[in-house]
């Protein structure tokens, strides 16, 4: 009898155990829908990319036009921040004086050159002279040496017809770089001086 109350009090328990366990587990949660996806097709392209931010604008180079001689201001061929190109036309100074410095160089040229080549004739002669023995060898030589200055002169007078030209292309100011105007320095009608402080307009080149 007391085996028998041991056995029945050991299923008892087991078996209160097994009502326990069962009553302590949690009821399984309902599953959730699956999530919509939506699907595409991978490619390649490029995308945009903006920056925003707060910075500095600095010229690449920077050119301050002046003039390289004293003249009256004609004509402001360009507007104030107009994009020029390099070589274009900025500024015309009035030529016309200069013009007539040209003229008058020439024509000194042209006057001395007839000089020179009567000069070398004269001097040409009369060394055929002075081989024969019809003049004196000094009136020779007075000949030789005029040809000889007339002919400095003439060297003179080119470089001064050159100069000239290098003047006048002073008149016509062209842009050394391509780049965008800045302000009118020095407005038409104005007059002008070589290598002034003051420039005529500068240049920017972004």
């Amino acid at each position: 009898m007391k085996n028998i109350s041991c056995i029945s009090a050991s299923a008892l328990c087991i078996f209160s155990l097994m009502i326990f366990a069962g009553c302590s587990k949690e009821k399984p949660k309902p599953k959730q829908p699956p999530a919509p996806v939506i699907v595409a097709k991978a490619s390649i392209k490029d995308i945009p990319l903006e920056l925003h931010a707060i910075g500095n604008i600095e010229a690449y180079s920077v050119v301050s036009v002046k003039s390289q001689i004293n003249g009256q201001l004609i004509k402001v061929h360009f507007k104030e921040g107009q994009e020029v190109a390099k070589g274009a036309l900025l500024f015309t100074i009035d030529p016309r004086p200069f013009e007539a410095a040209l003229r008058q160089a020439e024509a000194a040229l042209a006057r001395d050159t007839a000089q020179l080549n009567n000069a070398k004739a004269d001097a040409k002669r009369y060394e055929e002279l002075v081989k024969k023995g019809y003049v004196a060898q000094s009136q020779y030589e007075q000949y030789r040496t005029n040809a000889e200055a007339l002919e400095a002169v003439v060297t003179a007078d080119k470089a001064a017809v050159e100069n000239a030209k290098v003047q006048l292309s002073y008149c016509y100011i062209y842009s050394p770089i391509t780049a965008k105007t800045g302000n009118y320095l020095v407005h038409q009608g104005n007059v002008v001086k070589a290598n002034d402080d003051k420039a005529m307009v500068v240049l920017h080149q972004i």
